[in-house]
């Protein structure tokens, strides 16, 4: 609820941000894309093959939406939303990762010409990870459905902080971006344990490993 919440009132900031941009001069605008996600290093991988488990994807594809605002000629930012994921099979991967990243990015346009920009940022991330393990193979007695006596399906959540180096790259026509493609690395600044909201966690594992991500984008 809380996460709605915000989305709700992040739309409505920024929709009346755009508007009063738009008025004193300034550009704003909404996008939407697809792209991948890159998951370098995660530690709860090794318990995931010890278990006989198909470890975390390193690479999984992506969708996102955002909201650029240029101050300046020189200056933008721009903040997005995002999902990724990979179906997997139940009967024999065993394992099933979704991540919900928010990004806001600070940009520097470095070469700016009639057709094109390249910008260069600094990137902060937010990525909340939600893991599915399960055995199809467990059986449940549907005469005693006492959750204690119950097996063969593990949910775990995390969430990690991330900082670090982006570039983008803008083809432009008649003065306006109609396609983008960003680029970025992100530096663990966080150990985020793995928690659970159903069961109690003997042991813990931590997060720090690092992130990828690339993104082609298109204005609404």
């Amino acid at each position: 609820m809380k996460t709605i919440r915000f989305l709700f009132f992040f739309i409505a900031a920024t929709a009346f941000a755009q508007e009063q941009t738009e008025k004193e001069g300034f550009k704003a605008s909404w996008y939407y894309g697809i792209g991948i996600t890159g998951n370098t290093g995660y530690t709860i991988s090794d318990k995931l093959l010890e278990a006989g488990v198909k470890r975390v994807p390193d690479v999984m594809p992506a969708i996102v939406v955002g909201w650029n605002a240029a101050f300046s000629k020189k200056f933008w930012m721009n903040a997005e939303f995002g999902a990724s994921g990979l179906f997997r099979n139940k009967k024999k991967d065993g394992s099933q990762l979704i991540q919900a990243p928010f990004r806001f990015r600070v940009n520097y346009v470095a070469v700016e010409k009639e057709k094109f920009s390249v910008s260069a940022g600094a990137n902060f991330s937010i990525v909340g990870n939600d893991l599915s393990v399960w055995s199809q193979d467990a059986q449940v007695d549907i005469d005693n459905l006492n959750p204690d006596n119950a097996s063969g399906y593990i949910r775990l959540r995390n969430t990690s902080y991330f900082v670090g180096p982006a570039a983008t790259f803008r083809l432009i026509d008649k003065g306006r971006t109609f396609l983008s493609l960003t680029m970025g690395y992100d530096f663990a600044v966080s150990n985020s344990k793995w928690k659970s909201d159903y069961v109690k966690l003997n042991g813990t594992v931590k997060e720090n490993g690092s992130q990828f991500f690339a993104n082609l984008t298109l204005p609404f």
